[in-house]
């Protein structure tokens, strides 16, 4: 049977949370931070509180699965609860024979080489990897062509003009953007 909507103090809340009250599921109540009333639903093992606000695309249907789902999701924490109270402990050692047939246990699991391989090993391949990737990435060999001999020399440049030093004297010629004073060039015609 359920109850007319009430509001759920801050107190009320918390008790909610650590579980000293319930409240039945789906009973419409008021929570402290909201003026609008929604469907309680329940608390999760880590205290959220989860409810179903009552909006325009509300429907019996979802409900029903917001509930299934906050079920199995409780469900699924007292299992992993359960598992974690029954998960082995390791054994504690307390004198030097315990501490010997330990160690020898754990070499005979074959866990008595040291760290130190591994990390020789991985180092190893973290080099032989780069070398293959310097190898492989490496540019191709471009021979240079030699510097061609003109026969003409830039001797100045100004305001887009070169003045050019040629073997019958000094000629002007618009110069190219690349030229540079001392540079051998192409005779002007």
């Amino acid at each position: 049977m359920y109850y007319p909507t009430f509001d759920i103090t801050d107190d009320m809340l918390e008790d909610l949370r650590t579980g000293k009250v319930s409240i039945q599921t789906g009973q419409w109540v008021r929570l402290p931070m909201s003026i609008r009333k929604v469907r309680w639903i329940g608390v999760n093992p880590n205290e959220t509180v989860v409810v179903q606000h009552y909006e325009g695309s509300y429907t019996p249907a979802k409900f029903r699965t917001l509930v299934k789902y906050h079920r199995d999701a409780v469900k699924a924490e007292r299992v992993r609860a359960i598992l974690d109270s029954h998960a082995p402990t390791p054994p504690r050692i307390t004198t030097l024979g315990e501490a010997r047939a330990a160690m020898d246990k754990h070499r005979s699991l074959g866990f008595d080489r040291p760290l130190t391989w591994g990390l020789t090993a991985l180092l190893a391949g973290f080099v032989l990897l780069a070398s293959m990737v310097l190898l492989g990435c490496a540019p191709k060999r471009v021979d240079i062509p030699a510097a061609t001999d003109y026969g003409c020399t830039v001797d100045s440049i100004d305001a887009g003009w070169a003045s050019v030093e040629t073997p019958g004297g000094m000629a002007a010629t618009p110069t190219n953007p690349h030229w540079v004073e001392g540079q051998s060039v192409p005779c002007p015609e």
